[in-house]
């Protein structure tokens, strides 16, 4: 196969992945994987999981959002995550089950922003800080 010189096109079907979690019984990880949505210029960012024993690697969340900074509950039953809603270009920490389904939103906060979930070491407790803990 020839070499070629990358294209500015090329750029556009860059992925780029980011902030793996292993979970707390170290068989699966969760990372992030950024794409770039040409048609409207905006960075989509969405959920994968890994099983770390089968090496089966499948996309978690969907949509028209920005989710980041996953983090796995103490007993690794749950995800919590930042979504940033697009349309709103409001964040929000969402949780969702470790084996799938539905996220939803835990906080609905008008102003300020959110950093990244911190669960307390026996999800219990609440932070105060702009690090929420987990639930």
């Amino acid at each position: 196969m020839a070499k070629r010189k990358v294209m500015a096109e090329d750029l556009l079907a860059i992925k780029l992945v980011s902030d793996p979690q292993v979970s707390p019984d170290g068989a699966r990880c969760v990372f992030t994987v950024k794409t770039i949505d040409s048609e409207k210029n905006r960075y989509l960012s969405h959920l994968w999981l890994a099983d770390l024993r089968t090496g089966e690697v499948r996309r978690f969340t969907f949509g028209e959002v920005s989710d980041a900074a996953p983090r796995w509950s103490p007993d690794g039953n749950h995800i919590a995550f930042v979504r940033t809603d697009l349309k709103e270009r409001r964040s929000q920490i969402w949780l969702i089950r470790a084996d799938g389904g539905e996220a939803w939103q835990l906080t609905k906060l008008d102003e300020g922003s959110i950093g990244e979930p911190v669960w307390s070491p026996d999800a219990q407790q609440r932070s105060q800080s702009t690090h929420h803990a987990c639930h």
